[in-house]
């Protein structure tokens, strides 16, 4: 098939149910244009939208993220009958919700930071137990190295939660300046 112009006009046959094809109708008639005129106008309008959207949101993804965030409010509510800013519970359930497509959605941590978080709880129980009192020197010297090491550890894993809790508080900064009547109420 030869490629065709950007500027070219294609016929198309689109295929539809008839109540569609009267509400496409009666818009046409009310706004005195043309059926096909009308349908191009509201699918080149669907695209804009889609667009316009993207922009809005912060780009196709995160688009898609709030819609589904969206999607899930809505459904919690339709099953709790009652509205997500208006009842408790209903809100709790649509924060988890929203939890759980982060979840599975957003950034994996990295293998350094599982790296830490093994390093830092493993073995933790086996050096609180110090050896017996008569054992030989070496041992002594091998389990307070073995501790030094495990402290080491967690140390390089509590400070990558304060850088990681140093990035919630920017979050939230910025959260205060895109809301800040909000902030004020709450402060």
């Amino acid at each position: 098939m030869a490629e065709r112009a950007r500027s070219d006009t294609i016929q198309l046959k689109p295929r539809m149910k008839e109540p569609l094809r009267a509400k496409l109708e009666a818009a046409a008639e009310a706004k005195g244009v043309s059926l096909n005129a009308e349908m191009v106008h509201r699918l080149e309008s669907s695209f804009l939208d889609e667009d316009a959207g993207d922009r809005e949101f912060g780009g196709r993804q995160l688009h898609a993220l709030f819609g589904l965030f969206g999607n899930a409010a809505v459904l919690i509510e339709q099953q709790t009958g009652r509205a997500c800013f208006q009842d408790w519970d209903t809100w709790v359930a649509v924060q988890a919700a929203w939890r759980g497509l982060g979840v599975r959605f957003g950034a994996r941590p990295s293998k350094k930071y599982l790296k830490m978080l093994s390093e830092s709880v493993a073995g933790v129980a086996d050096i609180s137990r110090p050896p017996p009192k008569d054992a030989p020197p070496a041992v002594w010297k091998a389990h307070l190295a073995e501790l030094d090491k495990k402290l080491l550890s967690m140390k390089s894993y509590y400070r990558y939660q304060e850088e990681e809790r140093a990035q919630m508080a920017i979050g939230e900064e910025m959260a205060a300046a895109l809301l800040p009547e909000q902030s004020k109420k709450e402060g």
